[in-house]
């Protein structure tokens, strides 16, 4: 799908903005740009989702020793592994009256930095055949270093 711009979020993220494409959208992966608009990598829904927990878990219980961002991927690998629920209100709540530095999600950590990709002029044969050759989920449409679409199995095999 091209034509339209995917819903993206830069790689310091506010939490507020994160919190709004979970809650505004079922995507399970999203682009990460730069602050010049560059196309940086992709980031899963479950890394967004349980990023915010961890966040909303150090802000709640007063434990934020640090920033967030300096927090490992490693201290996901559990929550990553299962399935993530929606965030609940509590949640929501305690994020929404982050102050700094909790108020943004640092994603250099958790980007794919390296996903596939192809420009406007590939053809709907071709991303095809590299959904089905290489089992991908997500296809970033970049043009000069910018995302602008987002090609899905959705796409082409519909919802099941």
């Amino acid at each position: 799908r091209t034509g339209w711009l995917p819903r993206r979020l830069r790689v310091v993220a506010p939490v507020a903005e994160a919190l709004a494409l979970l809650r505004d959208t079922t995507h399970n992966a999203f682009p990460v740009i730069s602050d010049d608009e560059r196309f940086l990598g992709l980031v899963s829904r479950r890394v967004v989702a349980a990023l915010l927990r961890h966040h909303a878990a150090l802000l709640a219980t007063g434990d934020a020793p640090v920033p967030v961002p300096s927090v490992k991927p490693e201290a996901f690998a559990v929550s990553l592994q299962s399935r993530v629920p929606a965030l609940g209100p509590d949640v929501t709540e305690v994020l929404l009256f982050a102050r700094p530095p909790y108020d943004v999600l640092d994603l250099r950590s958790y980007l794919d930095v390296a996903p596939v990709t192809v420009p406007p002029t590939c053809t709907a044969e071709r991303a095809l055949l590299l959904f089905r050759s290489l089992g991908l989920r997500h296809l970033p449409v970049v043009d000069e270093g910018r995302v602008v679409g987002m090609l899905t199995r959705k796409d082409f095999f519909g919802e099941g």
